[in-house]
């Protein structure tokens, strides 16, 4: 499903003197956002602190907890990952979500239900694992960055629903995807946890299932600009640093002269004060620049930013 148009620009500047701007030739590229549902991941498995050389990938349950074994505590978390290549490589995230659904029919946990204080995390896994191979002793190496916080389940049989996990699919569209771990906040304390359907639950419909909305390319147009008259930005896409070449009908020396940047939800993310032909932004993203003065010029261009 399409939900909105952006417009990129890939440009090249002809130069008359190594400060004179006469034309610029732009690629423009037109980016559709779609979205897709996947139910049932690519690989789930649980992993326990007591049972530390093997785990549990064929259970028809995702469980993390706290318990106690012999005496001493017992810890459950489980890792799941979806099959995102169906997203280009220079896609962009703009919205992800996570649901899990309560398992009714577990019959290898001696509890049936979500139980104790059990707030939990989602986080993302910053290195390679096999279904076959991972255990408690064997875990993959994850990050708090952009985790996730769920509060203590609603009741002892809540389905986590739309989970939003926007910023760890992001994180993994441009930094690899290892898919999620998902564990109690509190590992120290027992008697706590949740209990979710896997992908091998005989009812489909309990799944886990994401939702990843993201950007297609689906035109390029080669576009003709004049610099009296245009805002050229480049280079766009850009690594954060780029140079900024302003049209005639801005007086930079104007007191009310700035250069503002914001999201496309148009919140202001930097403010340059002065103005400089080199600007730097820190955050990925894409990014609407506006020029003005206190004439009551105002020139606009999105730039592409991958740090």
């Amino acid at each position: 499903m399409t939900r909105l148009i952006t417009t990129c620009f890939f440009t090249s500047i002809l130069l008359l003197s190594s400060n004179l701007v006469l034309s610029q030739t732009s690629t423009e590229r037109t980016d559709s956002v779609d979205c897709k549902s996947i139910r049932g991941c690519l690989y789930d498995v649980v992993v326990s602190s007591f049972n530390e050389d093997s785990n549990y990938a064929e259970g028809e349950s995702l469980t993390t907890f706290t318990w106690t074994n012999g005496g001493g505590l017992a810890l459950k978390r489980f890792y799941f990952t979806f099959d995102l290549s169906f997203m280009q490589s220079q896609s962009l995230v703009t919205e992800a979500y996570v649901s899990l659904f309560f398992n009714p029919t577990d019959e290898l946990e001696s509890f049936d239900t979500h139980f104790g204080i059990n707030d939990s995390k989602i986080m993302r896994v910053t290195s390679e694992w096999d279904v076959n191979q991972i255990t408690w002793g064997y875990q993959p190496s994850t990050t708090l960055e952009n985790h996730v916080s769920l509060p203590q389940s609603s009741s002892d049989n809540a389905n986590y629903i739309n989970l939003d996990v926007t910023n760890l699919v992001s994180d993994m569209q441009t930094q690899g995807n290892w898919g999620f771990m998902m564990s109690m906040t509190d590992e120290l304390n027992p008697y706590r946890g949740l209990l979710f359907a896997s992908s091998d639950h005989p009812n489909s419909e309990l799944h886990p299932e994401i939702e990843v909305c993201y950007t297609v390319v689906t035109g390029i147009n080669v576009v003709e600009y004049s610099a009296e008259t245009e805002l050229i930005l480049y280079p766009n896409p850009s690594n954060g640093t780029f140079r900024v070449v302003l049209p005639q009908e801005i007086d930079r020396f104007d007191p009310e002269f700035s250069i503002k940047a914001f999201d496309l939800s148009g919140k202001l993310i930097k403010s340059f004060n002065t103005f400089s032909e080199e600007l730097t932004l820190d955050q990925e993203g894409v990014f609407l620049i506006v020029v003005s003065d206190g004439s009551g010029n105002i020139f606009t261009k999105t730039i592409n930013c991958f740090n």
